[in-house]
């Protein structure tokens, strides 16, 4: 029955789409013979129309055939009538029904098929007919064609069952030949079923192979493979929990089964029966309401109108009372107490006597006839007087008097033994005196003892309680010294690393030392003086530091986020000469202070600008800043930084055109000095002499041993020899006073080492050391570079304006100035020149008569040496600085209009001040920018309005004017003024905005040296096994340099213990993934295709789509478009949970997505197809009809489902909140990096179905019939959780690593298996297949591309969905 529901819902389908005739015959009825496509043997899908061979056709009239499903049109099956005469069981002799002439091109076309295998197809009652058109000889030189054509066709009853061709009479070909083709019909009655007619076309033993079996046994112990794999993750992640769980449930345990002394006194009594064995006392009382006092308790009564005259009392307890004892300390028990009528305690008799009916067989001698309710009492008093006297008198029916509801309860052991039971067994009668009768109860012993017991069982509710409140407590008292410890610890590290020190080696030693000095006896002393202190291990202090530096980059970029700022980079190597770049930034934090940050360094692995480029692209996007913020750029002058076709500041501002290149001040002006060296060789000479002693001095120990006795001897300090950095000028003015201030030491020591050893290198240093020019020279640098080095440390300042320099510069150049002018004077007493004149002297005086009168030909004399090189130098060397400096950006110097320095003195002349410059300003930053390098564009949005950027700056003149007035003299002061003023913010917003660019722009990269030179001193020679992610977490706690505050330590704290691996990214892990609309479209999609794939596999299992010519992909296309909604609500409920604003344009992604690759593929291999006038070409009829689908269907159907979704699913509900911060992804090892996941994520999937694969391309591409679909949702289903199971182990080791970028990554890895599908079709394709031609590699190549596309998507998926669970799982513990 459920077999039929298919075939049904099939035959529906396709009648809708044609009039196909019912298969039933009568006698004599027309059998039509169909031909269908010839073509290649080996290439299945290049057919061609029959008749395009010069074949002929029958006589009988044309019978015209249109397409009769969609499937059989995309196909290409091309029916033409044969032109034969067959009836229904009439038998036909041989006959000819046509001839054909065989002129040159006939022939060339028989003999180019009969050459490459031609076969041709027919069709009886839609039972296909394969033929050969012909054979070549054994020589291989004669071609033969078949022309007889005989008919073998089995019946059963009115329907055909079996249809056979035989191919007979084979003719030589041969141009001018004249061929007879002829046919004949046989009809034989069979016993075949017509169900049963297509089970010839199958063949069970290929499909049915042992190796099937064998694919489907290994795929299922895959399966149990990952499955316990998955589950022990599974178990491993979450034992923790598991562990609390249990620890719960056992103290859940712990409640129900343990009682203290007093709990067995009142629970268990109430529990059970009191000591008579009479019933429950909860059937006595009612529902307390009153609250018992503990000094005196109390009950409060409530009196029934209809009972004041009765005088028993009736008293219960609420059933509940066993509950109560759970309940929090603050509660109290009520107990209430009624006077019932006369009705209701006949009632509560009768329910007694129930009660008592039901006991145990212990309590079996109580009857019911023992039970005798006693008298009312007769006397006339009030009830009320007395129960309000004393709360905890009640009448007991059962008892046959009154009782104490506390004695009753709490009554002790020799209570039980006394004569006198009433009021606690006995029910006690009141007599004539009430009053002493009460009194004289209530100041007994046994009473007073009761009240004790039932206060104390209030204040101690039960033990479990008690215990519970005791192992919290002591617990939180634990935890709050534990994590006192921490904190100090913490400290401990914070200090350590700020000193640069050690801190693995030094924690402990350190920690221990702070104890040991603490004269109280602190957490930290307990904690040292235990045998099994914690947290001072090389792997806590390690992690510690990575806390300390993570909660300063988190602070850092929470600062940065979304603000604009300065990017200064350069490039060295370490200690382990791998070349590296250090990245800092500039901009202001919420406090408005503009301050330069250490980022992080980057492992470059070329030093060329696109790999240097492509380091800080990704550098920036793992700690999700936008490049598109950066404003200025920072950088060296080398070229590869600095170049401006190719070099990196040219990249950076194609990926940000707002940004300005700055080129380093400080290389610059290092530069000047650089470039004189050429004119002026004794600076190179300089420079040799300097580094020559440095190198002297410094690797001989025993030589500046020496230098520094002779210093002793001169009665000065003992000093070393400073070096002087080739490639930084600016380092020479030290090295050089030292070398003026020690030159008589040096000379002596060189004097005592030469006579001592005699060494040639020693002497040539000492002639130098006495070249009069080498000496003048040095000693002039010492008065060119004083002011030259005050620049330069001005430039390497970080609170410095850049709109100053030029004011810098001019005092700089004037100091030369007014030098130059004293050189001409020769005023030289406060000059370093002065001392020229002596060192000639002692040079002169340490030189041989004999040298001296060679010398005197070129005698040079300090004058001499001023005129012809120290005034030139100076001279061109304020050239060379003016140049440096005054080059640049026009934008840059546009900035000087802010700076109130350069405002006019008066009001009047504001209007014209400054115009050029807001004219550059408005022009770069009011217009929008269009880029375009190396073939890529960019354009971007003009940053502020033109308008008001330029009525603010002109209106902002006169204010500008007016705060200079008030003290404001340079662009930080009023910055200061903006930042302290909110209504002058808001009134010039844009103003505000340009101060700020102002106060970012970097000077010089020298805090980036800094940053080097601050590497050095952490990773040095003895510390060069620190990881990169060490050294980086030191550099920004050194480079940071604060104090960390309380509050900062109870945040840094949680982040340590637990807290590892994949619990590291808790608060990131729910972060949208990257191109949103995508990637939920793909999601939507891969849904989609399952669904569809899913429900075609059962209708073919049920219904035999097989059968029908084009019948499975017509399902597939029907199944596909109304399935559409499946897609929007999937793909657009993701995208709502994602954050996306534009659903519109999502859902027509994922609307679209697979029918344009699919339409673009089928109509890319149409044109080739029409060019090779092959039957595959679709009809354009057909294409329209396709597209009709897609808009009219498809994509109505998913915006339905787009909008279900959205609002049915589209709600978040992560089970972690996302930091507002990214973390940053650290460096991981190789083979952790997503690309190799990927890779590798798709092996496993692709084994448990590449044996399948085998046999659905052998029964596509090749004469296969496909029918075992049993088999293929099998396979199906372990496909999917094999690729399930896998992608979860690789996000687990990618969360492990740290990196939550688990979405992309967990479709691709799935989706890598359609990757080695592909791949294994090149195999398919050169090693099964025989096919060739054009037109068959691009149909077998592009629709190989599209399953493997659409497989790919479906695992993504699969992938996703099962990661998507698992993700949450672990993540709703944590």
């Amino acid at each position: 029955m459920l077999k039929s529901v298919p075939k049904i819902f099939v035959f529906l389908f396709i009648c809708i789409l044609a009039d196909e005739h019912d298969h039933v015959y009568e006698d004599g009825e027309e059998v039509v013979l169909w031909m269908n496509t010839v073509g290649p043997y080996h290439n299945r899908q290049e057919t061609y129309s029959y008749f395009s061979l010069p074949f002929c056709a029958g006589p009988k009239e044309s019978i015209g055939h249109y397409h009769e499903t969609l499937g059989e049109a995309l196909q290409g099956t091309e029916l033409e009538f044969s032109g034969l005469d067959i009836d229904f069981k009439g038998e036909v002799k041989k006959t000819e029904y046509c001839s054909v002439e065989l002129t040159q091109d006939k022939f060339e076309a028989f003999v180019y098929a009969v050459k490459n295998h031609y076969w041709y197809q027919m069709y009886i009652d839609d039972l296909p007919i394969w033929g050969i058109v012909g054979e070549i000889s054994d020589s291989g030189e004669d071609f033969y064609v078949w022309t007889h054509k005989k008919f073998d066709i089995g019946y059963n009853g009115k329907q055909i069952v079996d249809v056979n061709l035989t191919s007979e009479a084979k003719k030589k070909l041969s141009p001018g030949a004249k061929i007879s083709f002829s046919y004949e019909v046989h009809f034989t009655p069979s016993k075949i079923k017509y169900e049963k007619r297509f089970d010839k076309y199958l063949d069970p033993n290929f499909f049915q192979h042992r190796i099937h079996w064998f694919s489907i046994f290994n795929s299922f112990m895959m399966v149990i493979f990952l499955v316990g794999l998955v589950s022990m993750i599974l178990m491993r992640t979450l034992r923790k929990d598991y562990a609390r769980y249990s620890k719960e449930e056992d103290l859940d345990d712990m409640q129900c089964g343990v009682m203290s002394h007093n709990s067995k006194y009142y629970v268990k009594k109430i529990k059970k029966k009191d000591s008579t064995g009479l019933p429950k006392i909860s059937n006595f009382f009612t529902r307390p309401d009153d609250s018992i006092s503990t000094g005196n308790p109390t009950t409060t009564s409530s009196t029934n109108e209809q009972s004041s005259s009765s005088h028993g009392v009736q008293h219960q307890v609420d059933p509940e009372v066993e509950s109560k004892e759970d309940q929090s300390e603050d509660s109290e028990r009520r107990l209430v107490v009624s006077i019932p009528s006369e009705s209701q305690r006949l009632s509560v008799d009768h329910d007694v006597r129930e009660d008592l009916e039901s006991n145990s067989e212990s309590h079996s001698k109580v009857h019911i006839k023992k039970l005798k309710v006693s008298p009312i009492d007769q006397r006339t008093f009030c009830l009320h007087k007395y129960e309000a006297q004393h709360r905890w008198l009640y009448y007991s029916n059962v008892k046959g008097g009154y009782m104490c509801k506390y004695c009753e309860l709490y009554s002790s052991s020799s209570d039980s033994q006394s004569s006198d039971k009433s009021f606690i067994h006995n029910g006690a009668t009141l007599g004539s005196h009430p009053t002493r009768v009460l009194t004289k109860h209530e100041n007994s012993q046994k009473h007073k003892f009761s009240i004790e017991r039932y206060t104390l069982s209030r204040t101690n509710v039960n033990v479990y309680k008690q215990v519970h409140l005791a192992f919290n407590a002591n617990a939180a008292k634990e935890e709050q010294k534990n994590r006192n410890v921490v904190k100090k610890i913490f400290r401990c590290v914070d200090f350590l690393a700020r000193q640069k020190w050690a801190v693995s080696e030094n924690t402990e030693k350190l920690v221990r030392f702070v104890a040991s000095i603490d004269e109280s006896n602190s957490d930290l002393k307990q904690h040292c003086a235990s045998a099994s202190n914690t947290y001072l291990s090389s792997t806590s202090v390690t992690q510690m530091v990575s806390c300390i530096s993570e909660f300063h980059e988190r602070e850092l970029l929470l600062n940065m986020n979304e603000k604009q700022f300065s990017l200064l980079a350069d490039e060295s190597t370490d200690i382990a000469h791998r070349s590296q770049l250090c990245i800092m930034a500039r901009f202001g934090n919420s406090h408005n202070e503009i301050a330069t940050h250490f980022l992080g360094f980057v492992n470059l692995e070329k030093a060329t600008a696109e790999a240097i480029m492509t380091a800080v692209k990704l550098f920036l996007l793992a700690k999700n800043i936008d490049i598109g913020k950066i404003r200025f750029i920072a950088l060296d002058g080398c070229n590869t930084m600095s170049g401006e076709h190719k070099g990196l500041q040219r990249r950076i501002r194609h990926e940000s055109p707002f940004a300005l290149y700055v080129n380093c001040r400080n290389h610059r002006l290092a530069l000047c000095l650089v470039h004189l060296i050429k004119k002026y060789p004794v600076l190179q000479e300089i420079d040799s002499l300097l580094i020559s002693l440095w190198k002297l001095f410094e690797f001989s120990p025993q030589k500046m041993a020496v230098f520094k006795n002779i210093q002793s001897v001169y009665g000065k300090e003992p000093l070393t020899f400073l070096r002087a950095a080739t490639t930084r000028w600016l380092s020479h003015l030290h090295a050089c006073s030292r070398f003026v201030s020690r030159y008589n030491c040096i000379l002596d020591t060189l004097d005592a080492i030469y006579d001592d050893r005699k060494d040639p290198d020693v002497y040539g240093i000492r002639v130098s050391a006495t070249n009069k020019s080498l000496l003048a020279g040095t000693v002039l640098l010492c008065d060119i570079l004083k002011p030259v080095n005050m620049l330069s440390l001005y430039l390497q300042q970080e609170d410095i304006n850049f709109t100053t320099l030029p004011i810098r510069v001019k005092e700089t150049t004037d100091l030369l100035h007014q030098l130059i002018e004293k050189y001409n004077r020769n005023q030289l007493d406060d000059t370093e020149y002065a001392k020229v004149n002596g060192m000639f002297l002692e040079v002169d005086d340490r030189t041989t008569l004999a040298r001296r009168m060679r010398a005197c030909a070129n005698r040079i004399t300090p004058e001499s040496f001023l005129e012809q090189t120290g005034i030139p130098l100076i001279h061109d060397l304020i050239q060379e600085i003016e140049d440096a400096f005054c080059t640049g950006s026009a934008v840059l110097t546009a900035f000087g209009v802010l700076d109130p320095h350069n405002l006019p003195d008066s009001i009047e002349e504001l209007s014209k001040y400054g115009q050029e410059s807001i004219d550059k300003l408005v022009e770069f930053y009011g217009s929008p920018k269009d880029d375009e390098f190396q073939g890529h564009r960019i354009q971007v949005r003009a940053q502020f309005n033109e308008v008001n950027m330029r009525t603010e700056l002109e209106t902002f003149k006169r204010h500008l004017f007016m705060l200079r007035r008030r003290g404001c003299s340079s662009v930080h002061g009023v910055y200061k003024e903006f930042c302290k003023d909110d209504v002058l913010k808001e009134c010039f917003p844009v103003v505000f905005h340009l101060y700020y660019l102002a106060m970012i722009i970097p000077s010089s990269t020298a805090v980036v040296e800094r940053g080097f030179s601050l590497m050095s001193n952490i990773v040095s020679k003895k510390r060069n096994r620190l990881t990169e992610k060490n050294t980086d977490a030191l550099m920004r706690i050194c480079h940071t340099n604060k104090d960390l505050t309380d509050n900062d330590l109870e945040t840094i704290e949680k982040d340590l213990g637990d807290e590892y691996g994949w619990k590291q990214v808790h608060g990131d892990v729910f972060r949208p993934a990257s191109n949103a609309l995508l990637f939920s479209s793909l999601i939507g999609t891969g849904y989609h295709i399952a669904v569809v794939t899913m429900c075609v596999i059962i209708f073919s299992i049920l219904g035999d789509l097989y059968t029908e010519r084009g019948s499975l992909l017509s399902t597939a296309i029907f199944v596909y478009a109304a399935t559409s909604p499946v897609n929007g609500y999937f793909g657009g409920s993701l995208y709502a949970r994602m954050g996306g604003k534009v659903w519109i344009k999502q859902m027509m992604v994922g609307a679209f997505m697979l029918p344009l690759a699919v339409c673009g593929t089928a109509f890319f291999i149409n044109f080739i197809a029409i060019y090779y006038h092959a039957s595959r070409a679709i009809p354009f009829g057909t294409m329209v009809a396709v597209t009709c689908i897609c808009i009219f269907v498809i994509l109505p159907l998913t915006l339905v489902g787009t909008v279900l979704g959205r609002n049915l699913a589209g709600q978040p509900n992560y089970p972690c909140r996302v930091n507002a911060v990214p973390r940053p992804i650290p460096e991981k090892k190789w083979f952790m990096e997503p690309s190799v996941i990927i890779v590798l994520g798709g092996i496993l999937p692709f084994g448990s179905i590449f044996i399948e694969m085998y046999f659905i391309f052998t029964s596509f591409w090749a004469y296969k019939i496909y029918y075992v679909y049993g088999f293929m949702l099998l396979v199906f289903v372990i496909l999917t959780i094999v690729t399930v199971c896998v992608t979860i182990v690789c996000t687990y080791f990618l969360l492990n690593a740290e990196d939550y970028r688990w979405q992309w990554t967990s479709f691709s890895a799935a989706a890598s298996t359609a990757g080695y599908v592909y791949l294994y079709s090149f195999y398919y394709f050169f090693f099964k297949t025989k096919m060739y031609g054009f037109f068959q590699t691009t149909f077998y190549f592009g629709y190989m591309a599209l399953f493997s596309l659409a497989l790919g998507i479906m695992c993504g998926t699969f992938g996703y969905i099962g990661t998507s669970y698992f993700v949450r799982k672990i993540y709703s513990t944590t």
